[in-house]
């Protein structure tokens, strides 16, 4: 119910991400390697879905949803997620040094950061 709360997603959302999220950390914390491949995400629910009094009324679709960034090794499948606070290059640089080894292949989309 926290998450649910507190990221403005439905429960069942919730729910499901929290499980996840829960196999993905419970997994070794040692650092990817090989070929991985970097994205983010918003997690959120449309703006004009919410109550008049909870809309943010802002004109971009990032605006007021939570930002997760992810990992995935491409031989093995692994994963590391997390949410962070922006998308800008130094928060997403500093995750992807904490979760990859250095001298990689890192694949990414277009995105500057």
């Amino acid at each position: 119910m926290k998450l649910h709360r507190d990221s403005k997603i439905g429960q069942s959302a919730a729910w499901v991400l929290l499980h996840r999220l829960r196999e993905v950390f419970s997994e070794q914390t040692e650092k990817l390697s090989g070929t991985v491949e970097v994205d983010e995400t918003f997690v959120g629910g449309l703006e004009k879905n919410k109550h008049s009094d909870k809309q943010l009324n802002a004109d971009r679709g990032g605006t007021g949803k939570s930002i997760v960034v992810g990992v995935k090794e491409r031989d093995s499948k692994k994963v590391k997620a997390k949410v962070i606070k922006n998308a800008q290059r130094d928060t997403l640089h500093d995750f992807i040094n904490d979760n990859v080894e250095s001298g990689l292949s890192v694949i990414a989309d277009h995105f500057k950061a």
